[in-house]
């Protein structure tokens, strides 16, 4: 057995000496422990600490139960549930639709309850589904709504606010819960903005002209293909702070005014002509802006901005200006198979003195597949009859020029001060059966014209503008309806034909109108998924990728009206399409037509 250690025995030693001194009695001695007693506490002590305790676990129940745990029948503000649901994007001149629903999702009545709304500016009621109650069209007196009960109000009409504006519509729901004698209300809006064109300006200016000579600028007022509404009282508007001073105009503006022209109806295309000069500085640019203005209301005391659009034109030293317009553009534009290029070109001299032997060359820089290019050159419209030569720039561009000379038109042998030269043609892309159209590995070309003529003894060469060009699918949509002998039951089909480069990102939707069930059993989807929004009657098709190997792809599905509304004449809204080609990197925009509504024996 070990030895205990010194260090081991002093610490034993030094605990002994502190147990000591903790017990030692107050003289010194230590106490005896078999004199120690134990002592009871007494009853009430005991009853009063576990009332003490008793009190406060109630109390911390109590506090809990009315701060997580509320009663059922109590009054909850932020479960009266009031939205307003619509298309924030809207095209001014145009219908638009609204709803407003209202629901109390909670276990109290709610009584005298009633809806208001606050149009935006501009905004003229048609109608609603609801009738209401008062000759301005704003209040609904929906009475009391039972706890989890609700409705809904769609509300039509027409919206004349400016292109670009934003406004908002306001839903205000007041009423009293049952367990309360005080009015409260909930608010809801719906922003909008003015964003969608439903008439385009189309604005032709020459790309350059000399300050104070004579150029020709033109104006057209063209409807867009998904503008369907009817719309008078309109006039085209030259901005005052154009910088283009009008010496002559066809037609004529309207009386004692130099720069307003009173549109029709749009149901055909408007167009100004104009020639004028440009005031300013050379190297300066010049500015035209026009607006399409409407009128509405009573008296027509409303005005608005259906569409606006401005030109710049460089401002040069020459008098000589050269300008060329191609499907109404002069900067850029897509063309697909079978469409139509067709080409306005204008040669203008307003300089003091005579310029002679001109000649103007156009040349088109385009797609080209085994030596032969996607433009139909045999089946060019030329009244002149230019001259065509053809090169091939390399294995996917072939360059095709047309050259007009004082032999195919008199007026470039000599043209005077003031005087102008104009050559329009058309020329053709190919369609499906002229070529096959797979073979093209490119997508986009450009446009140029030039003149070559003497003046004072010297040569000169001007070009014009120059014009991008991309050849986008020939994509097409249909819109297909079968109905039922009674009109109640239709099958639509909406159909997508493409015949050149590959399309991505496909989208079509359309709202979905009156009271009906949307058959889920009956959706056919060819590709991509169908997406269907009960609560905003909103059917979309996404497809991520339709090559052209799918020439025809169609979506099939089945609506079957419910209840029958004399005033409701569509089924469905347009169909919007949207794309992009894989190949040119295009965006394409096209509209397909709504259903209409045929009730009674599906005539």
């Amino acid at each position: 057995m070990k030895q205990k250690s010194s260090k081991q025995s002093e610490d034993f030693a030094r605990i002994d000496r502190e147990l000591t001194d903790i017990y030692r009695n107050s003289d010194g001695s230590m106490p005896n422990m078999k004199n120690f007693e134990k002592k009871k506490r007494g009853r009430f002590v005991s009853a009063f600490v576990f009332l003490l305790f008793s009190c406060a676990v109630l109390a911390l129940v109590a506090w809990a139960g009315f701060f997580f745990f509320e009663p059922k029948s109590g009054f909850r503000e932020q479960d009266v549930i009031l939205a307003v649901t619509g298309d924030e994007s809207v095209t001014p001149g145009g219908k638009i639709q609204f709803r407003v629903r209202y629901r109390n999702d909670q276990p109290v009545m709610l009584n005298n309850a009633n809806l208001e709304i606050r149009y935006p500016a501009g905004f003229i009621f048609e109608g609603s589904s609801v009738s209401s109650t008062d000759e301005r069209h704003d209040t609904w007196a929906l009475g009391a709504i039972a706890a989890g009960e609700g409705g809904y109000v769609d509300i039509f009409g027409r919206y004349y606010g400016s292109v670009g504006e934003k406004q908002s519509v306001r839903a205000f729901l007041n009423y009293e819960p049952a367990n309360f004698s005080s009015q409260f209300q909930k608010v809801a809006n719906l922003n909008l903005i003015g964003d969608r064109i439903g008439v385009n300006l189309r604005i032709v200016a020459p790309a350059q002209a000399a300050v104070g000579s004579e150029v020709d600028l033109s104006v057209a007022v063209e409807k867009a293909p998904d503008f369907v509404e009817k719309i008078e009282n309109l006039k085209l508007v030259m901005d005052q702070s154009s910088q283009f001073q009008i010496k002559s105009a066809k037609p004529v503006a309207d009386k004692n005014s130099q720069n307003v022209w009173t549109v029709g109806d749009l149901s055909t295309t408007t167009r100004i002509n104009l020639r004028g000069s440009f005031g300013g500085n050379e190297n300066e640019m010049g500015v035209v802006k026009f607006s399409l203005i409407g009128r509405y209301g009573d008296g027509m005391t409303g005005e608005y901005v259906l569409s606006e659009n401005s030109v710049t034109t460089t401002l040069a030293k020459t008098a000589i200006s050269l300008s060329m317009a191609a499907n109404g553009s002069m900067g850029s534009l897509a063309l697909a198979p079978a469409s139509d290029f067709n080409v306005g070109i204008v040669l203008n001299n307003a300089g003091s003195a005579d310029i002679s032997n001109a000649r103007i060359r156009f040349i088109l820089d385009a797609p080209s597949a085994k030596g032969k290019s996607i433009m139909a050159w045999s089946k060019i419209d030329d009244a002149r009859d230019g001259t065509i030569d053809g090169e091939q720039l390399s294995e996917t561009v072939r360059r095709g020029m047309v050259t007009w000379t004082s032999s195919e038109e008199k007026k470039l042998a000599k043209i005077k001060p003031g005087e102008r030269v104009e050559i329009n043609f058309n020329l053709p892309v190919k369609s499906p059966t002229d070529i096959d159209l797979g073979a093209f590995t490119t997508a986009s070309g450009t446009a140029m014209v030039e003149v070559q003529f003497d003046e004072a003894g010297e040569n000169k060469i001007i070009s014009g503008n120059e014009i991008e060009i991309k050849y986008n699918s020939d994509l097409k949509f249909s819109t297909r309806d079968e109905v039922s002998s009674d009109g109640l039951v239709h099958d639509i089909s909406w159909v997508l034909e493409n015949s050149f480069h590959d399309l991505e990102n496909l989208k079509l939707e359309a709202d979905l109108y009156g009271d009906f069930e949307f058959d889920e059993s009956a959706l056919v989807v060819p590709a991509g998924e169908v997406k269907y929004d009960k609560e905003k009657k909103k059917l979309v098709w996404n497809i991520p990728q339709l090559p052209v190997a799918i020439d025809t792809a169609a979506l099939q599905f089945r609506i079957k009206l419910t209840k029958i509304n004399p005033t409701q004449t569509n089924l469905t809204s347009k169909v919007k399409i949207f794309a992009k080609d894989s190949r040119s990197g295009g965006e394409i925009m096209l509209a397909g037509d709504e259903v209409l509504l045929r009730v009674g024996n599906g005539e």
